[in-house]
């Protein structure tokens, strides 16, 4: 997927689950199992989140339905992402590897709703894809239209 350069550690990410396991135990040894409750624990997270994603939330009793009431315990509303990758990781800079998503949201992992952790599951899981010459091609297609 994409390749982070730390000062002196360079990791090579991959939604290949076993090439990933194989890096991290390269770069971050020991902590290859805590990769497999990654992604066991936020697989969780994701099927129990992802139809309440779906859902509108126009009204407060919106949140009152059973979906999203049984939801509540997967948002680990007192944590963090980089608490929540603290249980899984026992290395900082491997933490980081998963927890820098929460820039997507503009938010710092140390203040980043634990719920987000997902993100980093979902480009694990399915991988993520690069427009060829950038997001600018995208409007540029649609102007064309």
């Amino acid at each position: 997927m994409y390749e982070l350069v730390f000062s002196k550690k360079r990791v090579k990410v991959s939604s290949d689950h076993q090439k990933m396991k194989t890096e991290i135990a390269r770069v971050f040894p020991g902590n290859e199992k805590g990769y497999d409750r990654f992604l066991k624990k936020e697989k969780q997270r994701f099927e129990r989140m992802y139809p309440c994603l779906q859902k509108e939330y126009s009204s407060p009793t919106a949140y009152l339905r059973p979906v999203f009431l049984k939801a509540i315990p997967y948002l680990s509303l007192n944590s963090t992402i980089y608490e929540v990758l603290s249980t899984y990781f026992n290395k900082d800079l491997l933490r980081l590897t998963f927890t820098f998503q929460s820039k997507y949201l503009g938010m710092s992992a140390w203040e980043c709703p634990a719920a987000f952790a997902m993100i980093a599951y979902i480009e694990h899981k399915w991988g993520i894809d690069h427009v060829k010459g950038g997001l600018n091609k995208i409007s540029a297609a649609m102007a064309k239209v």
